[in-house]
């Protein structure tokens, strides 16, 4: 009598659509890999692009009915999106409404697209305005956005005007924000 190994496969996991192919882990050699993904029956190697974003059984069957599952979700790339440039103003006029635009820039470039996110600006440290952008910005594209509230800067002074984005899991924080001096 012929007994198959139990297989045990590695935790549940997630992955990136763009993320290379990769050998699904299990305790034993052998037996017959199935499932969304699968491009390897015979060593278990999963492609993510083929799958296609979702969750995913990935299974591991002997022919004597052993078997064991693992779920690999994969999902859609973040986007990376901040705020490039301060459009307007060029100058800030003492004791006149300013309107404040800027230039939203998406630094993906894997396919994902911004959607939903939140742009604010603050003048001297103290946040004015804050919008959420509701439009898509395909990857390394740039859009133009004019805040609803305008300011108005105060008599005499320097005044330090940063914009900046707010995205859950923006990938790289470092490229969010944009700041432009006003020296009087």
């Amino acid at each position: 009598m012929r007994v198959d190994p139990r297989p045990v496969l590695q935790p549940d996991t997630s992955v990136c659509v763009l993320s290379s192919p990769f050998l699904v882990r299990s305790n034993v050699v052998g037996g017959v890999w199935s499932g969304p993904g699968v491009v390897g029956t015979t060593t278990g190697l999963f492609n993510p692009g083929v799958a296609g974003v979702g969750v995913h059984r990935v299974i591991q069957a002997f022919t004597g009915g052993c078997r064991d599952t693992v779920l690999v979700t994969v999902q859609q790339p973040l986007p990376d999106v901040g705020v490039s440039a301060i459009v307007q103003p060029t100058t800030f006029a003492a004791g006149q409404q300013q309107t404040i635009k800027v230039a939203i820039k998406n630094y993906s470039t894997t396919g994902a697209s911004a959607v939903n996110f939140d742009v604010a600006y603050r003048v001297n440290g103290v946040e004015v305005n804050s919008n959420t952008i509701f439009r898509q910005i395909p990857p390394g594209d740039t859009v133009h956005h004019t805040f609803t509230a305008r300011y108005t800067p105060p008599t005499g002074g320097d005044y330090l005007l940063c914009a900046y984005t707010r995205s859950a899991g923006d990938i790289n924080a470092q490229n969010d924000t944009t700041c432009r001096s006003f020296v009087r």
